[in-house]
């Protein structure tokens, strides 16, 4: 058959297996000594197809099945070889002969950690392929030889990691140039001391005066900040290369990216998941727009900072069944354009109030014709992709911003094989820049930071919950963090709250906040952000000014939204500015943010996660440099963990905190996190220049510690009910839903009675209705197992003696909501008696009709309360 035996000298061979409608397995032991796979970038493998076998003749297709890797633990991580490239290639098909038509699979090892399953990647004692209908093709027959783990680099071999071809640097303008970092990976034993490596940009070797930080030894890296200057728009060539060894280089061609703010152009898609879930609280199983709203209005921030030059597209994702065919085949109605991409434009040809409008009209379909999952992340990232390359121009940035609450429930798949997948490989090689957001505690966290790592993308989760009261601010806060990243902007100025300062202004009181500008900016952008429509106007003061600054386009524009308001100044003053707040809604939630192509550059090193025996460690940096390493400042914030604790951190350049050498401007902490789930991580960078200028750089990054546990199904998704509330106790007593009368009497007092009869933890909810199904009140608790709450009615204030009382249970975790008991007691003082009557068990089919009818529409908020 060609692999296990060549000839009748044949002395090497490989292995060849099949199987039929079953699922098998073969398993390799790792020799000891050889567990550490960390040591190495890929594990590959060399496999064909058998030829003539009925197996492989009766798909005639690709050939798909899971590798596996399992530690000393016993923990296993899986990925199907369809992530990379499709799976093994149909064979060519022969009249003859056993010729295999091998080809190399190589899978990152490093993904083998990004399963969310915590993995050992350090102590891997087995390497398994699982075949059959569970895992890929539900039949075939393989050839396989040469399992390896390499690096593709040889002892003396030489790269350049950062930045690349595929995801180019920006490095400044005609005007001024940017710092950028080089990251360099050399083989044992190569000197990549500064004395020994050469830095040129299009051919032209950097002097040490455009290296503000010289190589330094940065983990099993090499760091270098160049500083190339200002030069035309356009891509130019990086290379580095060793003097000894001589021949020793590497080169990404285009890598180091020119452009003038204003020419600085940008293809840019937002991608809005709209499905139902976005309509409910992840954290109670509740309706709640706020996600929605939150998504809508940074949505709409982003768009008025889309500078004129720029194109802007708009697309929403959610599988409904739009022709009410009862299927979903059309791609449109798996995701589907809000706003073609048009040039943004100013004045007459201003097209972002109309794009703010498309925004604004998304909304869950709450009825897709359907039950079953609503959520193709792949769908949204391809119609968005597939707007940019219809509606693209040619010598401009993509961009993809994508905001998703939940997991990708229906293909096309980001790593899994399906309809249309995966899209992972076609993206990791393309040039589109994905910046994504999960909302909420189901949000796929790994899933939405590797699309963001391999297409050069930054990634976010606001765990907040989607009630949370600072979920909108944040959110915008983050788009605009995205903004800054794209152009190259460092944010020097932050300010959470309206300003405490006041002056008087005509008689009336004017909070008043300053902003320091540094000297020599070629644009600045200045924007301000509140959480409710015009709860605050603003005017922005040049230095020294007696009045607001003119908007006089295109050299100051203003850009304004009941939520916000953008400048973007050329050539801005430098020295204190100042900006008047009027406070229409004092309550509300405000941000002032500035930002600008600065001399002094600060930014986070890459997410480079590690595996130790009972945590994880995420080494966290941050390099400063203007014309040389800035030493000397402090880096200072907060890690806010997956379960809300904030924990300060302190970031030093004293060479011992996993930062590169002492004092060479790269400054460091290793962060350990046990905690499964996503991490955002605030920095704030403050120090003097190496012209002594005092400066503050805002810096924010996140990242994903595997192993958190996500629940199958969203509440609203699908048009299931919230959160568990299918089931009831097989003898009726118990429902998740109970509905009945109250009623207030004179000289009497009125109770609900509610009981917890099952295993698990609730939250419990009462609503309350007049005679007329008018909505008066709505209480909640949390119930423990076999707990009692009762509810003095009479206590509540509310509106009519008598009306309509509905209880509705939901689960507080995993366990399903079997449900609650009821009645209502009047206890008469003068009688010295009581009467009791039931609350009733309804078939909670009937709890989705209602919640929509009657309760969704009417309580969006909820008073929570202590057991009595």
């Amino acid at each position: 058959n060609g692999a296990t035996q060549g000839s009748a000298t044949d002395s090497t061979r490989g292995v060849v297996f099949d199987w039929t409608d079953a699922d098998r397995f073969i398993e390799w032991q790792v020799v000891a000594g050889a567990n550490d796979f960390t040591r190495f970038r890929y594990f590959s493998f060399r496999g064909a197809q058998g030829t003539q076998h009925p197996n492989t003749t009766a798909v005639l297709g690709d050939l798909t099945f899971a590798v596996t890797l399992r530690d000393g633990s016993g923990v296993v991580s899986q990925i199907n070889v369809g992530a990379y490239g499709g799976g093994i290639e149909e064979p060519y098909q022969r009249g003859s002969g056993w010729h295999n038509e091998m080809e190399t699979v190589r899978m990152r090892v490093a993904d083998f950690a990004n399963n969310g399953v915590g993995i050992d990647l350090t102590n891997i004692v087995a390497v398994r392929f699982d075949v059959g209908p569970s895992f890929g093709s539900s039949k075939g027959r393989i050839v396989v030889d040469d399992l390896m783990l390499t690096s593709d680099l040889s002892p003396n071999s030489f790269a350049i990691l950062e930045p690349t071809q595929a995801r180019p640097s920006f490095a400044g303008s005609t005007v001024a140039g940017s710092r950028v970092l080089v990251r360099l990976y050399g083989g044992g034993g190569l000197d990549l001391s500064p004395g020994n490596l050469t830095i040129s940009v299009a051919g032209t070797p950097l002097t040490a005066a455009q290296i503000p930080t010289p190589a330094t030894q940065v983990g099993g890296e090499t760091w270098v900040i160049i500083a190339p200057g200002p030069k035309p728009d356009g891509c130019y060539d990086l290379s580095a290369s060793l003097i000894t060894p001589s021949g020793i280089s590497a080169t990404e061609p285009q890598s180091l990216c020119y452009s003038d703010t204003a020419s600085h152009a940008f293809d840019r898609v937002l991608a809005i998941d709209q499905t139902n879930s976005m309509n409910y609280d992840g954290t109670t199983g509740l309706a709640s727009t706020a996600k929605m709203d939150a998504a809508k209005a940074a949505a709409k921030f982003f768009v008025d900072l889309s500078n004129p030059v720029d194109r802007i597209g708009v697309i929403s994702f959610q599988r409904r069944d739009q022709d009410g065919n009862g299927t979903v085949v059309d791609p449109d109605e798996l995701a589907e354009p809000k706003f073609s991409m048009v040039t943004a434009g100013e004045g007459g040809s201003d097209q972002h109030p109309a794009a703010r409008a498309a925004v604004d009209s998304i909304s869950p379909d709450t009825s897709p014709g359907f039950t079953g999952p609503e959520t193709s992340i792949g769908a949204g990232l391809v119609e968005a992709r597939d707007m940019l390359t219809s509606g693209g121009v040619a010598g401009h940035t993509p961009n993809i911003v994508l905001l998703t609450d939940g997991l990708e429930n229906y293909a096309p798949y980001w790593s899994k094989a399906g309809p249309g997948g995966p899209l992972r490989p076609s993206f990791e090689t393309g040039s589109v820049r994905v910046d994504t957001v999960g909302v909420g505690q189901d949000a796929d966290d790994l899933l939405l930071q590797d699309v963001a790592d391999i297409t050069g993308g930054e990634f976010r989760h606001l765990n907040e919950g989607s009630g949370s009261f600072f979920l909108l601010s944040r959110l915008a806060d983050y788009y605009k963090a995205v903004d800054e990243e794209v152009r190259g902007e460092q944010r020097f100025f932050y300010a959470e709250g309206i300003p405490t300062a006041t002056i008087p202004i005509h008689d009336k009181p004017r909070h008043v906040g300053y902003i320091d500008v540094e000297p020599s900016l070629d644009w600045m952008t200045v924007a301000f952000h509140s959480n409710e429509d015009n709860a605050v106007s603003v005017e922005l003061w040049p230095p020294g000014a007696s009045a607001p600054i003119p908007i006089t386009p295109p050299t100051v524009t203003l850009r304004t939204d009941p939520k916000h308001s953008v400048y973007r100044i050329r050539t801005p003053a430098a020295g204190r500015w100042l900006y008047l707040v009027t406070v229409n809604k004092p309550s509300a939630e405000f941000f002032a943010v500035a930002s600008a192509l600065t001399s002094v550059t600060a930014k986070v090193g890459p997410r480079q996660l590690t595996r130790r025996p009972g945590d994880y460690l995420m080494p966290l940096r941050v390099w400063i440099a203007d014309r040389r390493s800035v030493r000397g400042a402090t880096v200072t914030g907060y890690v806010r963990r997956p379960d809300g604790v904030k924990t300060p951190v302190a970031l030093r350049d004293d060479g011992l905190s996993m930062d590169g050498a002492a004092n060479d401007g790269v400054y460091g902490l290793g962060y350990p996190a046990t905690i499964p789930g996503g991490y955002f991580v605030h920095l704030e960078a403050a120090g003097t220049s190496n012209k002594g200028v005092p400066f503050t750089r805002y810096l924010s990054t996140s990242f994903v510690l595997p192993g958190e546990r996500k629940r199958p199904e969203q509440p609203g998704e699908g048009g299931h009910s919230p959160k568990g509330c299918e089931m009831a106790l097989a003898n009726g007593s118990a429902s998740c839903y109970l509905t009945g009368t109250y009623d207030l009497r004179e000289g009497a007092r009125t109770w609900l009675e509610i009981i917890n009869p099952t295993g698990h933890d609730l939250l419990v909810y009462a609503y309350f209705f007049d005679a007329n199904e008018r909505p008066q009140q709505c209480v909640y608790t949390p119930m423990s197992a076999n707990d009692l709450w009762e509810i003095s009615v009479s206590d509540l204030d509310l509106r009519a003696d008598h009306g309509v009382a509905k209880i509705i249970s939901f689960a507080k975790s995993r366990d399903p909501a079997l449900g609650v008991v009821g009645n209502q007691r009047i206890w008469f003082r003068k009688l010295q008696g009581t009467s009791e009557t039931g609350l009733h068990p309804i078939q909670s089919r009937l709890l989705t009709e209602d919640l929509a009818r009657m309760i969704e529409p009417n309580f969006r908020e909820c008073k929570k309360v202590d057991q009595r």
